[in-house]
């Protein structure tokens, strides 16, 4: 490798890391592959969406007319050739091939007034970008094939050598790498700006569902509390019934209850009178359980509670009545 190589390459390299804008470093270095050449035309050629493509960056050597800026149209550089130029085929065109070229692409030449041309395709691996659209960047194959790097002798032939072409693939290289990181770069830009105006819209959508519920709840909110009587109403209806078949059912009992409570009493009394002296430990039990008291009390107990029974029992049969007309 020679020295002027290894600087071509050195200032290539040092500019992509170097430089923060694009435009910069394709300036930099088609006025860097002209020194290193004595090229007559060196451009950055970006492909359109259209046959048309469009020179990004230039440069000249006196008495060279330039491209920059201009819509062109050239077989060899419009979209027609992307299928050759996809694989990143370099193609190099001087007096030892010119012959091999095809008559649409020799008159472009001419138009130009080139000489010898090298054009390098500039490919960017864009499978690794992780784009949102990906169908539509599989859909194309121009969309891996960015440009091409091109380099004209007008004013003399030029025999191209091996030692330049790969000279210019490793700055063809270094250019694809930094378009891929500036593709990504506004990927990523575009990325957040989308996001910001998803969540711009979901807050304002979360507003609005936040308002529509609390024009719901007001609206509803009588019917629901309605709602709520009327299932209490149900409830306590449903309480009340429960509780007057058990309280019937205990005041029946109760009845019977207090009669067969009678009869005990009067059986104890009748023993009390027929046997006035029962032994010690009978009258220590009598006397523990206050007989006396139990016979006055028990009656009166079971009375009083046969009439509570039957008091709550009618009141709730008269309040699930009303709670049923409701």
């Amino acid at each position: 490798m020679t020295e002027r190589q290894q600087k071509l390459m050195f200032s290539i390299s040092e500019c992509v890391y170097s430089s923060s804008h694009l435009e910069s470093l394709m300036t930099t270095t088609v006025e860097e592959v002209k020194k290193f050449l004595q090229a007559d035309r060196v451009m950055v050629y970006s492909f359109g969406t259209d046959d048309k493509g469009v020179m990004l960056a230039e440069s000249l050597a006196p008495g060279t007319a330039s491209l920059l800026g201009r819509d062109i149209t050239v077989n060899g550089y419009g979209t027609s050739s992307i299928s050759y130029y996809q694989q990143g085929t370099v193609e190099a065109i001087d007096n030892s091939n010119i012959s091999d070229c095809d008559l649409d692409q020799i008159s472009s030449l001419n138009v130009l007034g080139v000489k010898a041309s090298l054009v390098l395709p500039i490919v960017v691996n864009v499978e690794s970008l992780q784009s949102a659209d990906e169908d539509k960047l599989n859909s194309s194959m121009q969309n891996s094939l960015w440009g091409l790097l091109i380099v004209h002798y007008c004013h003399h032939h030029h025999e191209w050598l091996a030692s330049e072409i790969e000279t210019l693939k490793f700055v063809r290289l270094q250019l694809a790498t930094a378009i891929k990181q500036r593709l990504l770069f506004e990927q990523v830009q575009q990325e957040i700006v989308y996001r910001q105006v998803v969540e711009a819209r979901e807050k304002q959508t979360v507003q609005q569902l936040e308002t529509a519920l609390l024009e719901l709840q007001q609206a509803q909110e009588e019917l629901i509390q309605n709602e709520k009587m009327a299932v209490i109403g149900t409830k306590i209806a449903e309480i009340a019934n429960e509780i007057v078949h058990p309280a019937n059912f205990i005041y029946s009992n109760l009845i019977p209850a207090s009669q067969y409570a009678e009869d005990f009493i009067r059986l104890i009394e009748l023993y009390q009178h027929f046997y006035p002296d029962p032994p010690d430990a009978i009258v220590s039990q009598i006397e523990h359980l206050e007989l006396d008291f139990i016979k006055t009390d028990l009656l009166k107990v079971i009375v009083v509670n046969a009439c509570w029974f039957r008091t709550n029992s009618a009141d709730s049969q008269r309040f699930t009545k009303l709670l049923s007309i409701r």
